[in-house]
């Protein structure tokens, strides 16, 4: 065989085997496209008050990136809004003006406004940071410090910042808050009942499995202070 001959074999091999291989890239990328589409419509049917994004990655490449940073995203979301519940829900913040509680942590209150400082600076820390995640910039500002090439950041807005779940998250917003001023405005009324039995001990007596009072005014704005609370 000449040389010639050897060269045009070589020549067509290496050109059917650029063929092969852009025909493959091709075919994976679009394979990988479906894969995330519907992985995202996966995510989508989740429930964010309660279910977990943090699920296996289903795609590979630069796909799998945008696939990770939405996962990420909505999965940190996820997280934060259960631990805003689980802070609401708390069982020490729910039992602080309880019979019990007054016996345990007696007329200072040292435990209990020492806790409900702290619950305060943390559950507004996190519920502050949880409002700022429902802002569509937020998101769009995330997405740009993840991926920073133009064709997958595009992509991975279009499939994380639909008119739905941009929808949901405005609504998540007022609803947060509505949570927030109603938490502050509980944890603020429960120090001021501490602080008004704290201030008036001496006419405070824990009998009977209650709270008794010598003085009617001092009764009076405990009262009033407990059906605030109440009212939400």
């Amino acid at each position: 065989m000449s040389n010639k001959k050897k060269f045009f074999i070589i020549f067509l091999l290496i050109i059917v085997d650029s063929f092969l291989f852009i025909g493959y890239l091709v075919i994976r990328d679009k394979t990988n496209l479906v894969d995330l589409k519907k992985e995202i419509k996966e995510l989508d049917k989740l429930d964010i008050t309660k279910d977990s994004y943090d699920r296996r990655i289903k795609t590979s490449g630069d796909y799998a990136v945008v696939e990770k940073t939405i996962k990420n995203y909505l999965n940190s979301y996820s997280n934060d809004v259960q631990e805003i519940k689980k802070l609401m829900n708390d069982s020490y913040l729910t039992k602080i003006l309880s019979y019990d509680n007054y016996s345990k942590d007696g007329f200072e209150f040292t435990k209990s406004f020492k806790y409900l400082e702290s619950e305060k600076k943390s559950f507004n820390k996190k519920i502050d940071l949880l409002i700022k995640k429902s802002n569509k910039d937020y998101i769009n500002k995330y997405i740009d410090k993840k991926i920073s090439d133009n064709y997958y950041n595009e992509l991975c807005k279009e499939l994380m910042i639909t008119d739905e779940r941009i929808k949901s998250f405005e609504k998540n917003k007022e609803t947060l808050e509505e949570i927030k001023v109603k938490v502050n405005k509980t944890i603020d009324l429960s120090s001021e009942v501490l602080t008004l039995l704290k201030e008036n001990k001496d006419n405070c007596v824990l009998e009977d499995n209650q709270i008794k009072f010598k003085s009617k005014p001092v009764y009076d704005k405990y009262n009033e202070l407990i059906s605030k609370i109440k009212e939400g």
